[in-house]
Protein backbone atom coordinates (compact mmCIF):
# COMPACT_ATOMS: atom_id res chain seq x y z
CA UNK A 1 0.00 0.00 0.00
CA UNK A 2 1.44 3.06 -1.14
CA UNK A 3 -0.03 6.88 0.75
CA UNK A 4 0.99 9.90 -1.34
CA UNK A 5 0.14 13.34 -0.92
CA UNK A 6 -2.92 12.70 1.64
CA UNK A 7 -4.30 14.39 4.42
CA UNK A 8 -6.27 12.27 7.21
CA UNK A 9 -7.41 14.66 9.35
CA UNK A 10 -10.13 13.50 12.82
CA UNK A 11 -9.86 9.75 12.00
CA UNK A 12 -10.94 6.57 14.58
CA UNK A 13 -10.23 3.19 14.52
CA UNK A 14 -9.56 -0.17 17.04
CA UNK A 15 -5.43 0.45 16.10
CA UNK A 16 -3.82 2.79 13.85
CA UNK A 17 -6.49 5.79 13.57
CA UNK A 18 -5.30 6.89 10.00
CA UNK A 19 -3.33 3.60 8.66
CA UNK A 20 -2.69 0.23 10.14
CA UNK A 21 -0.28 -2.24 8.64
CA UNK A 22 -0.99 -5.58 9.27
CA UNK A 23 1.74 -7.67 7.21
CA UNK A 24 2.76 -6.23 3.90
CA UNK A 25 4.37 -2.87 3.52
CA UNK A 26 3.02 0.40 3.98
CA UNK A 27 4.21 3.29 2.90
CA UNK A 28 3.64 6.58 3.39
CA UNK A 29 5.13 10.32 1.72
CA UNK A 30 4.34 13.60 1.10
CA UNK A 31 1.04 12.97 3.86
CA UNK A 32 -0.18 14.32 7.18
CA UNK A 33 -2.18 12.91 9.81
CA UNK A 34 -2.98 14.69 12.48
CA UNK A 35 -6.11 14.58 15.07
CA UNK A 36 -6.68 11.21 14.96
CA UNK A 37 -7.44 8.86 17.19
CA UNK A 38 -6.92 5.42 18.63
CA UNK A 39 -6.68 2.52 21.58
CA UNK A 40 -3.03 2.04 19.90
CA UNK A 41 -1.02 3.87 17.34
CA UNK A 42 -2.91 7.09 17.25
CA UNK A 43 -2.34 7.83 13.64
CA UNK A 44 -0.13 4.42 12.21
CA UNK A 45 -0.19 0.79 13.87
CA UNK A 46 2.05 -1.65 12.06
CA UNK A 47 1.90 -5.12 13.54
CA UNK A 48 4.03 -7.34 11.03
CA UNK A 49 5.27 -6.05 7.95
CA UNK A 50 7.10 -2.77 7.22
CA UNK A 51 6.07 0.83 7.55
CA UNK A 52 8.14 3.12 5.94
CA UNK A 53 6.84 7.24 6.76
CA UNK A 54 8.67 9.86 4.34
CA UNK A 55 8.29 13.67 4.56
CA UNK A 56 5.52 13.63 6.30
CA UNK A 57 3.83 14.85 9.42
CA UNK A 58 2.47 12.92 12.23
CA UNK A 59 1.07 15.57 14.84
CA UNK A 60 -1.44 15.87 17.53
CA UNK A 61 -2.98 12.06 17.38
CA UNK A 62 -3.74 10.36 20.76
CA UNK A 63 -3.61 6.62 21.99
CA UNK A 64 -5.12 5.32 24.27
CA UNK A 65 -2.38 3.06 25.90
CA UNK A 66 0.39 3.91 24.25
CA UNK A 67 1.79 5.03 20.82
CA UNK A 68 0.68 8.92 20.02
CA UNK A 69 1.57 8.91 16.92
CA UNK A 70 2.78 5.53 15.92
CA UNK A 71 2.88 2.42 17.51
CA UNK A 72 5.14 -0.55 15.89
CA UNK A 73 4.54 -4.01 17.80
CA UNK A 74 6.02 -6.39 15.19
CA UNK A 75 7.70 -5.89 12.12
CA UNK A 76 10.05 -3.01 11.35
CA UNK A 77 8.95 0.82 10.66
CA UNK A 78 11.42 3.29 8.88
CA UNK A 79 10.73 6.90 9.58
CA UNK A 80 12.91 9.51 7.21
CA UNK A 81 12.84 13.30 6.83
CA UNK A 82 9.46 13.19 8.81
CA UNK A 83 8.21 15.34 11.91
CA UNK A 84 6.52 13.67 14.51
CA UNK A 85 5.08 15.37 17.05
Amino acid sequence: MTFTNNTVLLSSSGSGGAVAVNGGTGVIVQSTAANNLAPQGGALSCAGGTLVVANSTIASNTAGTFGGGIVLSSGTAMVMNATVC
